[in-house]
Formats: structure tokens, sequence, C-alpha cells
């Protein structure tokens, strides 16, 4: 027997299954990176005080070094449902030069299944005026949710963001929840 050829062979055995561990850690090491250099995105999804209506806050915590801007909020489920930007909501005047939102006055009809999104959030660590829109890395989208009142109180919603950089990157969020009864239909 040679052993020369046997301490070659165990050797190369060895570097292989060295090299291969080498390319598992790497391909691990890497699938975290990828996916720390996106945001950070929480939903929460809660019942007005109009009937059949919800507040839907997407909230957006920036962990990349680009800026981040939404690109589309869409209602996939139920059917018959609407969404609506809380700036495109209706609005009047209290008498005290105030606008607040009334739901109750928004025309559903006029409504669809996509909301505009002006969501934009800086690179991470920066701390911005709360004023200014994107000049922080944190930021929510606030959107109106009605409820068609025979509807299934599951929803399904997607929601998009994109990076600044000269080659796009797209992040698509689906969103599943199971409403809370709204209070007006718990007492009806």
């Amino acid at each position: 027997m040679d052993w020369i050829a046997v301490g070659t062979l165990g050797a190369s055995v060895i570097g292989a299954v060295g090299a291969l561990g080498a390319g598992v850690i790497a391909w691990l090491v890497y699938r975290q990176q990828k996916y720390a250099d996106y945001p950070a995105i929480s939903v929460e999804i809660t019942p007005e005080d109009t009937p059949n209506w919800y507040l839907v806050e997407i909230k957006v915590l920036n962990q990349s070094t680009v800026h981040w801007k939404a690109d589309k909020a869409s209602l996939l489920a139920p059917s018959g449902a609407k969404l609506v930007n809380f700036f495109d909501a209706t609005r009047v005047n209290d008498g005290a030069g105030n606008d607040i939102v009334r739901l109750d006055l928004t025309e559903t009809a006029k409504l669809t299944s996509d909301a505009a999104t002006y969501l934009t959030v800086a690179p991470a660590g920066t701390k911005g005026n709360q004023l200014w829109l994107g000049s922080s890395d944190r930021h929510s989208e606030t959107l109106f949710l009605f409820m068609p009142p025979s509807s299934s109180m599951q929803v399904k919603l997607r929601f998009r963001i994109c990076s600044t950089e000269a080659k796009q990157r797209r992040k698509t969020i689906d969103i599943s929840r199971t409403l809370i009864a709204h209070p007006a239909k718990a007492t009806a």
C-alpha cells in the first residue's frame, strides 16, 4: 500500500471539506448582511371612531446607508375595501384654524384599492427634524382603510419601498392581518 498516496488523498479530502465549510459560512454571512441592508418595517391596524374605518400605521426604520422612499401601497383583499392616505383624506376646518380628518365625509366610491404614499427615510443613524419629511432614519406612513360592512375581517396589504440609489433596489412587504371587530359592529 502506498501511504504517501493515501496521505495525499486524505489531505485533499480534508481540504475540500474545509473549503466547503468556508463557502457555507460565507454564504450565511452574505445572506445576513443582504437583509440587514434593508429597512425594518412594522404595521399596526386599529379601528377608528368612524364605523367601518381603520387606521393603518406603517413604521419604517432604515438600517442601510442609502435613502428609501415608499413606492406603493395596495390592498389585495378583501374586495370592496378601499385605502386612502392620511394626507388625501377629507378634511374640514374646525373653526379654530385646524384641519381635521373627517372619514365620515369621505366619498368611498371615489377611493380605490391603491393609496398614494409619501414616506421617505434617510440613511441609518440620521437624526433629523420631525417637521421635515425624510430627514430622519425613521418615519411612518399613515393610511385609512375602509371595510364594507359585509366584508371579511381578513386583510391583505402590499407595501413597496425602493432605494434612491442609481441601481434601485425594491422591497415588497405583504401584510396579512385579521382585524378586530369594529366597536360600531360589535354593538350593532
